[in-house]
Order: C-alpha cells, then sequence, then structure tokens
C-alpha cells in the first residue's frame, strides 16, 4: 500500500462514505497504524473514526465549516503534542479516487518525498 498510516493520520481525512469505508478498514494501513504502532484500543479508535465519519458525511458548505476547521484543528493539537509547537499542519480531505490516486502515487515513491498533483 502506498499510503502508510501514520502520513494518513497525520495529512488526510477520508470525504465521502466510500473513502471512509476505504480508510477505515480493520485490515488496512490507518486501523494498524492507530493500534500496533500508537496502541490505542477499539473503542478509542472507533471514537476517533466517529469524529472522521462527520466530516466525510457533511456538505461542504459554510454551514459546516466549523466541523472541518475543527478537524484541521485537532490534527494540529495532536501535532504539537507529538512532534513540536505548530499552529497549522496540512490537512487534505480526500475522496476515494484521490485516495486511490494518491495511494498508487505512493506505491511509485515509497519512502520519498512527492509531489501529489490530481488530475
Amino acid at each position: 500500500m502506498g499510503i502508510t498510516g501514520d502520513f494518513f493520520v497525520k495529512h488526510v481525512r477520508p470525504y465521502g462514505q466510500e473513502a471512509y469505508d476505504w480508510a477505515t478498514d480493520p485490515n488496512g494501513p490507518v486501523y494498524h497504524y492507530l493500534s500496533a504502532i500508537l496502541g490505542l484500543d477499539d473503542p478509542t479508535i472507533a471514537t476517533l473514526f466517529a469524529g472522521w465519519r462527520a466530516a466525510a458525511l457533511a456538505d461542504i458548505n459554510a454551514a459546516n465549516l466549523p466541523l472541518f476547521e475543527a478537524a484541521a484543528d485537532a490534527l494540529a493539537a495532536a501535532r504539537w503534542q507529538e512532534f513540536y509547537p505548530t499552529g497549522h499542519s496540512t490537512l487534505m480531505f480526500l475522496n476515494e479516487p484521490l485516495l486511490k490516486e494518491l495511494d498508487h502515487a505512493g506505491t511509485l515513491h515509497p519512502g520519498q518525498n512527492f509531489d501529489f498533483d490530481p488530475a
């Protein structure tokens, strides 16, 4: 798989039901990262995924902007606790086709930085 669990947790959130299902697959890299690497238990992961689901299924409009902003703020706060003080972090909300495109690009550049410019 091209998208690693740690990259996903730090920079990507699913948008749309298909993307959410893809990202939260119990056999996928995100779940593995959260449980095996970070040591989170299933109830904690379920709570985290429920928050992701709220944004994944929300319409993109002015009324829901606070939901997307809260996701970005929570990510920045988590990165601040884990790595270094930052008020900002790159967060991409990607639908399933874009997740698959990023995943494929990651398989072409394993362990490398690369530009992701979806068509």
